[in-house]
């Protein structure tokens, strides 16, 4: 079997996987009928559990081939598994036969009970007539073959037999991975970013995560027009019509509305310039903090969705004021304002409102 992988590869090749199989399956199953009638010899044996062997390793290689020309690209990898879990499940079922079979056709040997040989060329009827069945059922194994459509005009001239003919082939379209990235208006990387891919007449395509990066890959079913959807952690989804026209077609699409918190830090109304800004999760995390500008203004990008707790320290007077918010996912503006001070100093709590 490992002699003859390559000379499976080569048959793929040049034949394609079903060809290959139905050729595996034969061999197997001649093999096995003949093992009925030529198994009186040690040599007999050998050359039969070896042919036997080859068309094995044939059809084996032919499988996977078969599989992930019959499936979409997407699905390659489960397909490939459920034919592995298929051949466990087959491979066990068929020894419990076989072993049922030697059993129940037995010969007395002095004190021991085994197998007749009768037993075995059972054995060998079942598996050869399994591997021809097998033949049968590969050869309507569906193939992607191109059809000749329409009609061809040479220079403005009727072909001989007065009829015009066709040259233009229509083939089966063929799925495609096409690249592209998302961009991010500050240029920045590493936020998590989802593209999904869907006809314009609403079927659903693919869908992928973008790398660190922003790069992306997805499968289409062929060139043509889609609806591209893309969305990234802070930014307001974009959706655009995008064309492919082949698999070296690269399209990019740029998120330009950053989400935000932003608001105004204040005391009594009164803006407070150079606040520090600081958000943290309710569990207690920081997320980010920053500055307010000298009007008081402060902006941040927005964080995911939850509970949170905005923090305002003034500069001068080290006095803080925190207010407890629940975001979403648009843009907030949670503005700030302490209490004006009548007198002493007081640090207060704002209480949700």
């Amino acid at each position: 079997m490992v002699l003859f992988a390559p000379v499976s590869g080569r048959l793929i090749n040049r034949y394609g996987g079903r060809i290959t199989l139905i050729t595996g399956a034969a061999v197997m199953g001649v093999t096995y009928i003949a093992r009925v009638f030529f198994s009186d010899t040690v040599a007999a044996v050998i050359v039969g559990s070896t042919v036997v062997s080859i068309g094995t390793a044939i059809s084996y290689a032919a499988m996977p081939t078969l599989i992930m020309g019959s499936v979409p690209i997407t699905e390659t990898a489960s397909a490939n598994g459920l034919n592995a879990l298929l051949r466990a499940l087959g491979t066990s079922s068929s020894s419990a036969a076989v072993a049922a079979v030697l059993g129940s056709v037995t010969i007395v040997v002095g004190p021991v009970k085994l197998p007749s040989f009768a037993a075995f060329q059972d054995v060998f009827w079942m598996a050869g007539l399994m591997a021809l069945a097998s033949c049968a059922v590969a050869w309507y194994i569906p193939t992607r073959r191109a059809t000749t459509v329409g009609l061809e005009i040479a220079g403005g001239l009727e072909t001989p037999g007065g009829q015009e003919r066709a040259t233009t082939q229509a083939g089966e379209s063929r799925e495609m991975v096409v690249h592209g990235s998302i961009r991010q208006a500050d240029r920045k990387t590493g936020r998590p970013a989802v593209i999904t891919v869907v006809k314009t007449d609403g079927t659903a395509v693919d869908w992928s995560r973008a790398d660190n990066d922003g790069n992306y890959s997805v499968v289409l079913p062929g060139p043509g027009k889609y609806l591209v959807l893309a969305n990234a952690l802070g930014w307001a989804p974009r959706a655009e019509v995008l064309e492919f026209v082949d698999q070296n077609t690269r399209q990019h699409i740029t998120l330009t509305e950053q989400l935000t918190l932003s608001g105004m830090a204040c005391r009594g109304g009164q803006p407070v310039a150079g606040a520090l800004v600081t958000l943290s999760e309710a569990s207690g995390q920081l997320v980010r903090s920053t500055r307010a500008d000298g009007g008081g203004r402060y902006c941040m990008p927005l964080p995911e969705a939850g509970r949170y707790i905005v923090t305002m320290l003034e500069p001068d007077t080290l006095l803080a004021h925190a207010r407890k918010v629940v975001l979403d996912v648009r843009s907030a503006v949670v503005d700030i304002d302490a209490p004006a001070l009548h007198g002493a100093a007081v640090s207060d709590v704002d209480r949700a409102d």
